[in-house]
This record gives C-alpha cells, structure tokens and sequence, in this order.
C-alpha cells in the first residue's frame, strides 16, 4: 500500500492502480525469489532512501530559512546543549539525568534505535524471523 501511495503521489498516476502495480511486483519477487531476493530489495530500498534523503536535504534546510536560521533556533524540550553529540555534563543534567556509565549506554542505545533500528525494522524483523536458522 505504502509503496502504491508513493508511486501514484511522484508519477501522478491513480493511486487504485498503483496500489495494485506495487502489490503484485512485491507478491511476484517473494514468490519467485524468496526471501533472498526480498532481501535485496529492501538494501536497494534502503539505499535509495539514504540517497532520496541526501537529495531533499537541500530544499529542506532552505524551507527552515538557512542553515545558520536553524543553527540558531533550533530547541529541545529539555532545555540542554542542543547540538551536543555525547553525553553533556552531569552539572547541566547528563543524558536525560542519567550520568556516569549508563548514562553513555542510554546514549548509546538511542542513536542505535533512530539511526539503524527505524529505517525499515518491521520489515526486516519480519524477514529474519521468517527465515530458517543457520
């Protein structure tokens, strides 16, 4: 469905047909392929998404008004360093008042979630767990 939607909004063709184009290509590499060929799909998926990303990023930072715009209004809601890349001081709060060790492993585990476990992780939950055990 995902996928139809995508296609019929970028080629402007009717979003009934595009659903059905998308299902049936999907339904027709699983069948034929496996999960094999899935697999390679969704690397090319998520390759062109890095790169589809990539591409925006441009427009996007000049629909925030500029890059020095949202340097310099960008927020969090908890009111600590906004552009700190590691754990902050544990005077200012730490990571989300976590200090010391686990500190750094909550840190830790949050990027890993956003940054690899969100891109496409039902999807690859489900391919792992239908695969045979090696």
């Amino acid at each position: 469905m995902a996928l139809g939607i995508v296609v019929s909004l970028t080629t402007g063709f009717p979003r009934d047909l595009t659903v059905i184009i998308a299902g049936s290509v999907i339904i027709i590499i699983t069948v034929l392929g496996g999960l094999w060929a899935l697999s390679r799909v969704d690397a090319l998926n998520i390759a062109l998404i890095i790169v589809g990303l990539l591409m925006i990023l441009p427009m996007a930072i000049d629909k925030a008004g500029g890059l020095s715009h949202f340097v310099a209004t960008a927020e969090n809601w908890a009111e600590l360093p906004t552009w700190a890349m590691v754990p902050v001081d544990p005077e200012i709060g730490g990571y989300l008042w976590y200090t010391g060790i686990l500190a750094i492993f909550y840190y830790i585990a949050a990027w890993a979630a956003l940054g690899l476990g969100d891109t496409n992780s039902q999807a690859l939950l489900q391919r792992a767990l239908a695969t045979k055990g090696l």
